[in-house]
């Protein structure tokens, strides 16, 4: 069994109304260990097994423990900027990885599924990374691979990493950047100038469109071995025993490793940890509504959510540093 650490720093006021669910499916994967850096008080929080671990800091000491190490004072001002610090995690938490063969940075917003039989997979032998994208990613734990971070690989296109980090903008550092002629990430990086191997399977996670009332997959899953983008689920069943299963409109399940519930305010009714839970696009509830359909109350709440998002995420963008990162890659791909 190889020996994960998974790393989520989170500071704010409170957690995401999902997270008890999150910390329940890290408690049922056993086998990994999880580490969560918070300044909100925790202590109401059931810690019934060792493989979670809460560290009690604040967002000002992670930006300077980072700063020494990286060695110069980054921006860090907003919790959302960690997203572009998550590469360095290797770095920066590296006191807490020495009994570790991989380590990997997830989002507050998924719950996992089942880790077990996936972290066996000849995958971790073959690869030096799994995954690409932000929601949960793996790095093998050397060295030169933590270090690659920190590496300035002067391709057009990509920002340096002095760039991302001396920056208030968010850069999608983390995963393949904001796109073409807007600036790169890491997984592209990486992709382009193959320094390591990395693996990606989009059918073995559910990564939700936000921008969607129901559960529309933003990569897909798998359907008679052919991806198959924007592929819908019904509902997903999060199970007692720690499995997330995903079931579409045809009845087809599909057991996946997390669903990613990015930007998704989901009311939750009253449930218990020791028995399934049904998890649909606006709630997340204990009983089993067969051929579920979203309503109109829950179709009205959500649009009014959406457009408040999207007005917040504008406004929020409505910096000088932002649109220097707009200016500065404009023509930069040809």
């Amino acid at each position: 069994m190889k020996k994960i650490t998974l790393i989520l720093p989170y500071f704010g006021d409170k957690f995401p109304n999902t997270f008890n669910i999150l910390v329940d499916s890290m408690y049922k994967n056993k086998n990994v260990n999880f580490l969560i850096f918070t300044n909100i008080d925790t202590n109401k929080i059931d810690r019934k097994e060792t493989n979670v671990k809460f560290i009690h800091t604040t967002l000002e000491k992670v930006r300077q423990k980072a700063s020494s190490i990286i060695g110069f004072e980054i921006n860090l001002a907003k919790p959302y900027k960690l997203c572009d610090l998550k590469p360095f995690y290797g770095l920066i938490f590296q006191d807490y990885l020495k009994q570790s063969q991989w380590w990997g940075h997830f989002d507050s917003d998924i719950i996992f599924g089942d880790l077990s039989k996936f972290i066996n997979d000849p995958v971790f032998d073959k690869y030096d990374k799994v995954f690409t994208d932000g929601p949960l990613t793996f790095y093998k734990n050397t060295p030169y691979i933590n270090s690659l971070c920190m590496k300035d690989f002067k391709i057009k296109g990509a920002p340096t990493y002095k760039e991302v980090l001396s920056s208030s903008a968010i850069f999608g550092y983390d995963e393949w950047g904001k796109g073409k002629n807007r600036g790169r990430g890491m997984s592209w990086i990486i992709d382009k100038t193959n320094v390591i191997s990395q693996y990606s399977n989009y059918s073995l996670f559910a990564d939700i469109l936000p921008e969607r009332p129901t559960f529309v997959m933003n990569h897909g899953v798998v359907n008679d071995s052919k991806l198959i983008c924007g592929e819908r689920i019904r509902y997903f069943e999060y199970t007692k025993n720690g499995e997330l299963i995903g079931t579409d409109f045809n009845g087809k399940k599909y057991n996946y490793l997390f669903a990613h519930f990015q930007k998704r305010n989901l009311k939750i009714e009253k449930i218990s940890k020791d028995t399934n839970i049904f998890i649909y696009p606006n709630f997340i509830s204990p009983n089993f509504i067969p051929n579920y359909q979203i309503t109109t109350s829950e179709l009205k709440r959500w649009k009014n959510q959406y457009r408040q998002r999207k007005i917040k995420h504008l406004i929020s963008h409505l910096t000088l540093d932002n649109l220097k990162l707009r200016i500065k890659f404009i023509g930069a791909e040809k």
